[in-house]
């Protein structure tokens, strides 16, 4: 299941271009709103605690780079269509995403936006999975046991 699937239309139909100026407080909000609490790629909630509440941003799964880059209408790529609610961790994993496999286009269908926009969104979410899990094992091994160290450490001075 796709974060999409919940949108008007199946995740079909075009929205309206963001409003406000804050993830949290306006067009993150509107999508929980909506139903969309979790992270689209790591699927912990955004919405349960005030501390996971503060990580909730969103991601334009075709980032507003690439859809100048490409020509999508700016209204379109600006759209509510192309955002989902995200961590940050996950959300900084692909924050310089680049579409290398898409040329630029005089023109764009509505439909082919939205073919274009989950297969960019299936390969994002399969590189922020790769690099968790990166990130996972360097915490691990690395991070955890200084920070248990440390821990001991301080409990005995």
């Amino acid at each position: 299941m796709r974060p999409f699937d919940d949108y008007h239309g199946g995740g079909y139909t075009m929205l309206p271009k963001l409003k406000g100026g804050n993830a949290r407080r306006d067009y993150g909000h509107w999508l929980v709103e909506r139903g969309q609490t979790s992270c689209a790629y790591c699927k912990m909630s955004l919405v349960d605690s005030y501390e996971h509440w503060l990580l909730l941003t969103v991601d334009h799964v075709i980032p507003v780079s690439e859809g100048r880059r490409l020509g999508i209408p700016k209204n379109w790529y600006e759209s509510y269509s192309n955002i989902v609610l995200a961590c940050s961790g996950c959300n900084g994993f692909r924050n310089r995403y680049e579409v290398s496999w898409r040329e630029p286009k005089e023109s764009w269908e509505e439909s082919e936006f939205f073919e274009f926009r989950d297969r960019v969104f299936e390969e994002k979410a399969a590189l922020i999975e790769a690099a968790r899990n990166s990130e996972t094992r360097f915490y691990n091994d690395r991070v955890a046991p200084v920070a248990s160290a440390v821990k001991s450490h301080t409990r005995t001075v």
